[in-house]
């Protein structure tokens, strides 16, 4: 997370000075540059951009750690955990395991797969 932060914290910082960049470069003002400011927004990036969601950490094919964002209503199932969550009257909503039952069909149907 450390690591996320900090990355997080430089590319925000570097592209607030370069958009401030290209305001001057075509002749623009600006007001005084609050670098507090800037370095507040920049320190809070990562924590705005994480926050209220679910993640996932994965490592890419270098072995590189990586987030991945998850949807709110998604579950991990073990093969076991799945069949609980099917039984259990609180679990797989009602409605969806007809849905379940024809890919299960289509699935045992295919047996070449």
């Amino acid at each position: 997370m450390a690591s996320l932060s900090q990355e997080m914290r430089d590319f925000t910082f570097d592209y607030l000075g370069r958009c401030r960049q290209a305001v001057l470069d075509v002749g623009g003002s600006l007001p005084e540059w609050d670098r507090e400011a800037d370095q507040h927004i920049s320190d809070n990036m990562a924590a705005l951009l994480i926050c209220d969601k679910r993640w996932v950490p994965t490592f890419d094919d270098r072995g590189e750690p990586q987030l991945r964002a998850i949807p709110s209503g998604a579950d991990v199932f073990t093969p076991e955990s799945l069949l609980n969550w099917i039984r259990n009257p609180f679990g797989a909503h009602r409605d969806f395991l007809p849905t379940m039952l024809q890919a299960i069909g289509e699935r045992l149907s295919n047996s070449h797969r």
